[in-house]
């Protein structure tokens, strides 16, 4: 979760869940995706494989989930 767009509020309540991701063992970090838009709350992620993973938040007051392949 971030609060980089610096949001008014709560902000636990009114973030983005973004994720960056290093390919090289985190000497570089690239390819910020912004999973969901505000108001996203309660982000988690959970590996698949070296390659997927899925991302669960809270978005406008319903559970989602997304697959991410990060290559």
């Amino acid at each position: 979760m971030t609060d980089e767009e610096k949001l008014e509020g709560m902000w636990g309540r009114n973030a983005y869940v973004k994720i960056i991701v290093s390919s090289n063992g985190g000497i570089t970090w690239k390819n910020k995706l912004t999973i969901a838009e505000k108001p996203a709350a309660w982000a988690g992620i959970l590996a698949l494989n070296n390659r997927e993973f899925l991302v669960s938040y809270k978005h406008n007051d319903q559970v989602e989930m997304r697959r991410v392949n990060i290559y």
